[in-house]
């Protein structure tokens, strides 16, 4: 793996807020002396003093170190400092100046599968190093490997804003750290203070009961990197592995990037306390792993409903995370956005977490709530488990607005694949579930494999629109509608559900659903045993009769059809987001009644996403086909 060579600065763009990442460039053309000796251009130094270090120094572009590196700072064939094979300088593989994967210039998905960037080799820290390792003293100046201090905590005292504290490759130190006012220099913008170790051969930071691995109060421009975070066990703490707190005032450029976080109370924390301005902005969390840590992997949360902006979490994996049996609240996500406006959650992996709370409420393995403009995509969740309810593999909770989740596979959930809920009294709309796949979700027999909650008694689910999902289960509901008066405009939409061993199709647990709570319009339905049971109806029309489901303008839509899905049930666990796309256990076999059935999103949604689950452009034929897959 490989790490970015500077601290990257955000911009989003409300609609599906993807985060364009700005890299610096690398080096000039001057002769240099660097690189004519043996290890010059991998000592982590600046040997002539122009100061370029190492593989970004022209004197090293012929060395065989630097040889993924010869005229920018990636390992790719262009002349920018992106990791992909095109000319401008964002991170995907086209020529045009957004993030996604396509070739025009707006910020939408249209390739459809993700892609992980690699991480660069060197740090992003701008200026000098300071050297750190178990066996040096802190008499020394930590100008070398043979000077090296003994602790971080001396090498935070000599540290300037851009300086890198790079501590010894493999070793451990037994070290809480902490970066804010009075301990040493911070960090400025483009300048941040960096701690860091190898990528592949990371230092280890292990502490004690109720120590932190890190603690960063009050302050910016920090990043921690290529780090292993160790607590004394998940039971024996009260305290996170890394947080970073603000109480007093807006902070910014935060990252936390490929980091090993386990044995604590919690993974990574972002958090606010005092007043509702307090927060971070540009929060860069990416290739993480968070797991066994009692209360969850990693979460926000605030003191105001947009306590924190601009925030990506990317291709990480929270595991293992099962939930505190001791405390009321709920516990055992996997990953959480709480207070979160323009949020980015992609490319992440979350399963096995939960199963120990004891409140009747979550977890999920990845979800927001009171959080604005965030999208969750090209991810799976599985196997996550609740001791009573929840349990989900995906959720837009209570107060969240303007979000969507698309292009994500949910699996093997103790609770929903795909939550909505609301029981809040912040308002909740606006919303998108699509182009995502469930299977065998909902085995705890609670909720369904979509399911929509409303409280009756606060503010309502209201204004959604889910559609071109395939939903495949033999283990639990299908559909999980509500009835709850103050649900009002959820538009159900071209969406494939199929069950087998006696499943519902839909269900409503709270009463007798109609179309005015959640609309039900155009999609396709199936019964592998012959048997099936749309909330107590055992047809598509007595169902359609009693309840007025499935009409639009007055005439009959839907459909109850096999739609000849490849291998329902056949998708199993990746755990690898490059491999979302090859799920072709859910492709539309050739004479599949759901092609071309769909009805046209634009009549719902002003801007229905330009590719179906598998990156495939929308519509191939003569109109849009029902569920994830558009047949070519």
């Amino acid at each position: 793996m490989a790490f970015i060579n500077a601290l990257p600065s955000f911009r989003f763009v409300v609609g599906l807020h993807i985060a364009v990442f700005a890299f610096a460039a690398c080096g000039s053309a001057e002769e240099t002396t660097e690189g004519r000796e043996p290890g010059d251009c991998t000592n982590r130094a600046d040997d002539d003093g122009d100061g370029a270090f190492d593989c970004d120094d022209n004197g090293c572009a012929g060395s065989p170190d630097c040889a993924l590196d010869s005229a920018d700072s990636d390992a790719d064939s262009d002349a920018d400092s992106d990791a992909d094979s095109d000319a401008d300088s964002d991170a995907d593989s086209d020529a045009d100046s957004d993030t996604d994967s396509d070739a025009d210039s707006d910020t939408d998905a249209d390739f459809g599968a993700y892609r992980c960037t690699p991480i660069e080799t060197r740090p992003s820290g701008t200026g000098g190093t300071i050297y750190v390792s178990p066996s040096g003293s802190d008499r020394n100046d930590g100008s070398s490997e043979t000077k090296a201090l003994k602790t971080i905590a001396a090498a935070q005292e000599l540290a300037g804003a851009g300086d890198v504290i790079w501590l010894e490759p493999g070793a451990t130190f037994q070290e809480s750290v902490y970066v804010g006012p009075g301990w040493g220099d911070v960090g400025r913008p483009g300048a941040p203070i960096t701690f860091s170790s190898s990528a592949s051969n990371p230092a280890t930071i292990q502490v004690g009961r109720e120590e932190y691995g890190f603690f960063i109060y009050n302050v910016g421009d920090v990043v921690v990197e290529n780090l292993i975070v160790v607590g004394p066990s998940m039971n024996r703490t009260s305290v996170q592995g890394v947080a970073a707190m603000a109480d007093a005032g807006r902070f910014s450029e935060i990252t936390f990037r490929n980091l090993d976080v386990s044995g604590f109370n919690e993974g990574i924390v972002v958090w606010s306390w005092e007043d509702d301005g307090d927060g971070f902005d540009n929060v860069l969390i990416e290739q993480v792993n968070l797991h066994d840590n009692l209360q969850g992997g990693g979460s926000f949360y605030g003191a105001g409903i947009a306590s924190h902006q601009d925030v990506v979490v990317r291709c990480s994996e929270f595991a293992h995370n099962p939930g505190d049996p001791s405390v009321s609240r709920p516990s055992g996500d996997g990953f959480v956005f709480g207070s979160v406006t323009n949020g980015l959650i992609d490319g992440c992996v979350a399963h096995d977490n939960g199963g120990d709370g004891t409140n009747n409420a979550g977890p999920v393995g990845l979800w927001a709530y009171n959080s604005s403009n965030v999208t969750i995509q090209f991810s799976e969740s599985y196997a996550n488990l609740a001791m009573y309810q929840d349990g989900d593999g995906f959720d837009l909770d209570v107060g969240t607005t303007h979000s969507v989740i698309q292009y994500c596979y949910a699996h093997d959930n103790f609770g929903a694949g795909f939550l909505l809920s609301q029981q809040g009294t912040e308002p909740w709309n606006h919303n998108v579930l699509r182009y995502n796949i469930s299977e065998n979700d909902a085995w705890g027999a609670r909720l369904g494999a979509i399911t929509y909650y409303s409280e009756a008694s606060d503010l309502g689910l209201e204004d959604s629109w889910v559609y071109g999902n395939t939903v495949y289960t033999s283990v639990g509901p299908a559909l999980n509608l509500t009835s709850a008066s103050n649900a009002s405009g959820n538009y159900l939409f071209n969406n494939i559900f199929v069950v087998s061993e006696g499943q519902m199709l839909v269900w409503d647990w709270s009463g007798s659903a109609g179309p005015s709570t959640v609309a039900a319009q155009g999609n396709l339905y199936w019964d592998m045993d012959g048997a099936p049971d749309f909330q107590g109806y055992d047809s598509l029309e007595a169902w359609r009769a009693a309840l007025g489901q499935e009409t639009l303008a007055g005439s009959p839509v839907g459909h109850y059809a096999d739609p000849l899905l490849q291998v329902p049930g056949g998708g199993g666990t990746l755990n690898d987001v490059a491999l979302l796309t090859t799920l072709d256990a859910y492709h539309l076999g050739a004479g599949s009644p759901a092609i071309d059935a769909g009805l046209d999103p634009v009549g719902f949604v002003p801007d229905p996403g330009a590719t179906d689950f598998y990156g495939t452009a929308l519509p191939q034929g003569l109109g849009y086909d029902v569920g994830a897959h558009e047949s070519r």
